[in-house]
This record gives C-alpha cells, sequence and structure tokens, in this order.
C-alpha cells in the first residue's frame, strides 16, 4: 500500500519532509479513485470532437431529479418485450452473484480505510 511505504530514512534527516512526504503518500493512497477519474475525464475532454467521437461519454443528462416512480419491470429492445422474469432467467446465478460481489466490495474498501 502506498501509504505503508516506510519514510524512517528521510525522517532521520529532515523531520519536516518525513511528515510531508508521509502526509502526501496518504493524500495519494486515499484520493487515487478521484485522481484517476480526474485524468480520465481531463483526457475524454482534451480529446473530444465534434465530429468523430474517440471515447463514448454519458451525452447529455436532463437537470433536476426525475419523478418519483417505481423503476419499470419491462424493457422493449428489437421490437420484443422482455419482462421481469425474462430479465432474472437470462442473468441465471449472475442475479446472485452481483448483489455478492458489490457486497464483497464494499467490505475491501471498507477494510482498506
Amino acid at each position: 500500500k502506498l501509504k505503508d511505504i516506510p519514510c524512517d530514512r528521510i525522517k532521520q534527516r529532515n523531520e519536516v519532509a518525513g511528515a510531508v512526504l508521509e502526509r502526501v503518500l496518504w493524500f495519494l493512497s486515499i484520493a487515487r479513485n478521484a485522481i484517476i477519474v480526474f485524468i480520465a475525464s481531463f483526457i475524454t475532454f482534451a480529446y473530444h470532437n465534434e465530429d468523430e467521437m474517440l471515447f463514448k461519454t454519458s451525452g447529455t443528462v436532463e437537470p433536476g431529479l426525475p419523478k418519483f416512480a417505481l423503476p419499470p419491470f419491462s424493457t422493449e429492445f428489437n421490437n420484443v418485450t422482455y419482462t421481469f422474469t425474462d430479465m432474472c432467467s437470462h442473468l441465471g446465478v449472475g442475479i446472485i452473484m452481483t448483489p455478492l460481489v458489490a457486497v464483497l466490495t464494499n467490505v475491501a474498501i471498507a477494510k482498506a480505510y
């Protein structure tokens, strides 16, 4: 882990520099996901061209909150309507594994802090 890199040698030479380095490493280890999102956003913005799409982004987002309602339990794709049970049967074991992986991911993130 980045925050666990020993800075003892630097602290022996210069206590202030060692403390600053420890804080910088701690900040980078905590903010690494945000830094990656920022870098990816900057790259997408830098290569954005109206004529040609190098990256597919989310597009225009409507302002405001959506109206309060239950989510749709059916969808239409290629003139075929899929019900909730059709979608669940297509997912198979994934309908159990997806929430399980999500919970394990959250536990791993929580243990990192």
